[in-house]
């Protein structure tokens, strides 16, 4: 299994995903909480994916897009598992 570096992400693995920033635009205060589902659901999917365990990043994957099936990183992180599942 390879190891996701810097060269392979556009951004590093123990950083932050990035905002999400088509949640953080919505109006309602209700939608601050699933932004922040959302982040940390990404996070964690990255996090697991680095640790090599792609199961548990898909998941975090599956759940994300549940909740926002256009968002972007959520995609992203979907080819990244593919990548490293496929490698």
């Amino acid at each position: 299994m390879p190891r996701i570096t810097w060269a392979v992400m556009p951004w590093k693995p123990t950083c932050n995903p990035p905002n999400i920033e088509k949640a953080s635009q919505l109006n309602n205060p209700g939608k601050q909480t699933q932004r922040d589902q959302l982040q940390a659901l990404l996070r964690k999917g990255f996090e697991e994916l680095t640790r090599g365990r792609i199961r548990e990043a898909g998941e975090c994957c599956r759940q994300a897009l549940k909740i926002m099936p256009d968002l972007v990183e959520g995609h992203f992180l979907v080819g990244l598992i593919v990548w490293v599942a496929n490698y």
